[in-house]
């Protein structure tokens, strides 16, 4: 039989009894044994176990138990744990009489910094908000050409960065308002289809091409029927497609070339 099953089986559960003089006391060595637990009652391992001023020490094994073998007397037994409030209390062994514990120690709570989750897709810039995720997607796909708000700003305007599109002509009021753009060579085709039947009455489909050479204008994502009149101030980014191979889904189906303008929002 092990000594914890000799202890289990024998030993009946005690308290710690008032300290006395260590010289007064017995010098018969003894067994002492235990289990620590939280306050569920699940076992603690690896919980260190000390026994002053002798200097004993042990851990505890999967199931929460410790055993020593000390001499009889006054002493101190202290239990720690990573995690849990420590234990201390003052015990008085008698030479002969063997004891066990069992120990309860209780977690400590644990002030945690607050953790703020933000998806953010891997081609959108720090800082950059939402309503831009489109403008940094199609960024990132490298068709076309795009301008940010830093760009406007060191190109000096709107105009002057859309002038940077080979390709295109700027169309401007007396005011200097960009009201449109000349795409010379911008030629795309498209393919209109119309159903009907033969001459045995089976359906047909019969498509027709035909030749594309408007720009489609957009604002924060939406089509518009004319160009926006904005500010400089008031545009956070542009997007200038040419080709229809280069078009954005949105834009596809009757032009060959689109324009994307993207509003300032507040913070």
């Amino acid at each position: 039989m092990t000594v914890r099953q000799l202890l289990i089986a024998t030993l009946p559960l005690v308290v710690a009894l008032p300290s006395a003089s260590r010289a007064q006391a017995s010098t018969d060595s003894l067994w002492i044994a235990g289990t620590v637990v939280d306050t569920l009652g699940l076992p603690i391992s690896d919980a260190a176990v000390l026994l002053q001023p002798d200097g004993l020490t042990t851990r505890t094994d999967g199931q929460g138990f410790f055993s020593l073998r000390v001499a009889a007397g006054p002493a101190t037994l202290v239990v720690r744990r990573i995690g849990y409030g420590a234990l201390q209390s003052e015990i008085n062994l008698q030479g002969g009489v063997h004891r066990q514990f069992r120990i309860e120690l209780s977690p400590l709570a644990q002030l945690l910094d607050a953790v703020v989750a933000e998806a953010r897709r891997p081609y959108m810039p720090p800082g950059a908000p939402a309503s831009l995720d489109d403008f940094y997607r199609r960024r990132a796909e490298g068709k076309g050409r795009t301008f940010t708000r830093d760009d406007i700003e060191r190109l000096g305007s709107v105009r002057a960065a859309m002038a940077m599109v080979p390709g295109i002509r700027i169309v401007t009021d007396v005011f200097g308002n960009v009201v449109g753009l000349n795409v010379p060579r911008c030629v795309g085709v498209g393919v209109d289809i119309s159903t009907g039947t033969d001459s045995d009455g089976m359906p047909t489909l019969t498509s027709t091409q035909r030749t594309m050479n408007s720009v489609a204008w957009f604002l924060d994502g939406l089509r518009t029927a004319t160009p926006p009149n904005l500010r400089d101030d008031d545009v956070e980014a542009v997007e200038v497609y040419r080709g229809s191979s280069a078009l954005p889904a949105e834009a596809i189906g009757d032009a060959c070339a689109a324009v994307f303008i993207w509003t300032r929002r507040e913070p």
